[in-house]
């Protein structure tokens, strides 16, 4: 998983390190350019039309449709860069280029618009179909986008918004697993939420007409705005936690927890389960599950490459039952 992560990302690490050059290169006068005499076009035209493609297509060739969108959008990145940093005097096709680049935008764009359409339609169709939920969300995701640290971030947008406009289509019993645990009842984590949510729709007004007329109406709109958004993920994280279900299946344990991306943790990698009662802080090769208070559940994992973390700590409603019921699966 790493490696296809890494692999996938080479192409915008290339461009974000090509961008500082060629921004460097024409903003500056230095041995590079011969002392701001050679300036020309054609340097950042080989990169547009040749290196990138090349890049785009070796580290993403088993995506044909990947290559070909990322190849686009990072072309039309670097003209939109050449049409600021290259001087006038030297732009001869780049003109062209800068009168081209609004019709791959629009084109891009209405293309993105049907592909979106399409993964949201896949996503309703299996909510109607009693999939798991968060196959339902992740498979339509990576089936168009691949996978990738921004369908992973994806992932919990659409989840977000699935438990905000129609939790009453999620079923928790249609999550994968044979035995299920829940999170919202530990230390009043849901109720906790459930506080927050009041607090914020509370004080949205207040804060909003004082920002008016104190600072500025665009900056009351601008912070509305990100409290209503904050208030989406609030209500949706309230719903989550007591409908996304810890499961057990014959060969998994599968930890989720709120709208975090689900876990898939095979029964051979795991060590040990035992009860937790100390205060955990966040570091490196650590993942937390929990809310409010202490997590109370504490899970050992083997070193390996499929799981990036070798201890897990969950506040679950019942650590008992959990505990015994893991231990006779492992």
């Amino acid at each position: 998983m790493r490696n296809v992560v890494s692999k996938q990302n080479i192409p915008l690490i290339f461009l974000m390190i090509i961008s500082l050059f060629w921004s460097y290169f024409y903003t500056s006068s230095n041995w590079f350019n011969d002392y701001g005499a050679d300036k020309h076009e054609w340097w950042l035209l080989i990169d547009v039309f040749v290196t990138i493609p090349l890049v785009c297509y070796f580290c993403l060739k088993d995506d044909i449709k990947q290559t070909i969108i990322k190849s686009i959008v990072y072309m039309g990145i670097l003209i939109l860069l050449g049409s600021f940093i290259i001087p006038v005097e030297y732009k001869d096709f780049w003109l062209h280029l800068e009168t081209l680049r609004y019709v791959i935008i629009v084109l891009f764009i209405i293309f993105e618009l049907f592909i979106i359409s399409s993964v949201v339609y896949a996503i309703r169709f299996a909510y109607r179909n009693n999939k798991d939920p968060d196959l339902a969300i992740s498979e339509p995701l990576e089936k168009h986008f691949g996978k990738s640290i921004a369908t992973n971030l994806m992932q919990i947008d659409l989840r977000l918004w699935s438990f905000v406009l129609f939790p009453k289509k999620i079923i928790h019993d249609h999550y994968y697993g044979d035995v299920y645990f829940y999170c919202h009842l530990k230390d009043g984590a849901q109720s906790f939420l459930q506080g927050f949510i009041f607090l914020t729709i509370f004080e949205m007004p207040m804060l909003h007409i004082v920002l008016h007329f104190i600072w500025s109406p665009m900056a009351a709109n601008v912070i509305t705005a990100i409290t209503i958004f904050s208030l989406a993920y609030l209500i949706a994280q309230y719903r989550a936690i007591e409908k996304r279900p810890i499961s057990l299946s014959n060969e998994q344990l599968i930890v989720r927890y709120a709208l975090s991306n689900p876990v898939f943790i095979d029964f051979d990698q795991i060590i040990e389960v035992e009860y937790n009662k100390d205060i955990i802080r966040r570091k490196k090769g650590v993942r937390r599950f929990n809310i409010v208070g202490v997590p109370n559940v504490k899970i050992l994992l083997k070193a390996s490459d499929a799981v990036p973390f070798q201890q897990i700590y969950i506040g679950v409603n019942s650590p008992s039952q959990f505990v015994s019921q893991l231990r006779l699966c492992l």
